[in-house]
């Protein structure tokens, strides 16, 4: 039986939406991966990956599966805000809760399969005009540079494989492990057709 909560919640927002969908076959796929997502360690990626799950249905929904439109829905709609107070009421620091909200936001911004589709050689440099993954990356300016921090990064492809991998896309940690190697050999230094307007300045790589 699904969940009656989440039941209700996508049986409104397909209401609200006007889009008619299997109810009960939508909310059991969703209860399924989120119950997986919550068995993936560290704590930090089973966060992350969990709310972004829990907010796919508003994607699927509500946004006709575009990622533009999805990441303004999780900022208007005061997803991250939820997100951060139950990331912290499940025991994580205010610091770590608002990586699990910069996460999330990029996992949304980023949709599942992603991984499968970089290119061939270097970074998928996409992903940066969204503002959601330059945040969660880390870019920033350093000495006329454009750089991503190396932990933020591996967070973030770390949180995509892992997403992927709960949603049964095959190929998604041998990606996630290519770009972190990408990524090392360039020095977490990005070309300069990748580089988009005022990133923040002052951190050198991290």
């Amino acid at each position: 039986m699904a969940p009656a909560d989440l039941s209700d919640a996508i049986a409104r927002l397909a209401d609200v939406a006007r889009v008619e969908t299997d109810v009960e076959a939508l909310t059991l796929g969703s209860a399924s991966d989120i119950a997986a997502a919550r068995a993936i360690r560290p704590r930090l990626l089973a966060q992350s990956v969990t709310a972004a799950l829990l907010f796919e249905p508003v994607v699927r929904l509500a946004c006709g599966a575009d990622v533009e439109r999805a990441v303004a829905a999780y900022d208007e709609w005061g997803a991250g805000a939820a997100i951060g107070e139950l990331a912290r009421q499940a025991g994580a620091t205010d610091a770590q809760a608002w990586r699990v909200v910069e996460l999330a936001r990029a996992l949304v911004a980023i949709g599942p399969g992603s991984l499968a589709a970089v290119p061939s050689n270097g970074l998928p440099t996409s992903w940066f005009e969204a503002a959601a993954v330059r945040t969660a990356a880390g870019w920033n300016r350093w000495q006329d540079e454009t750089y991503l921090s190396r932990e933020a990064w591996t967070e973030l492809v770390e949180a995509l494989a892992a997403r992927d991998g709960v949603l049964g896309i095959e190929g998604a940690a041998a990606a996630a492990n290519e770009l972190k190697r990408r990524a090392a050999a360039a020095g977490y230094r990005l070309a300069a057709d990748a580089e988009a307007d005022d990133p923040p300045k002052g951190r050198s790589p991290a």
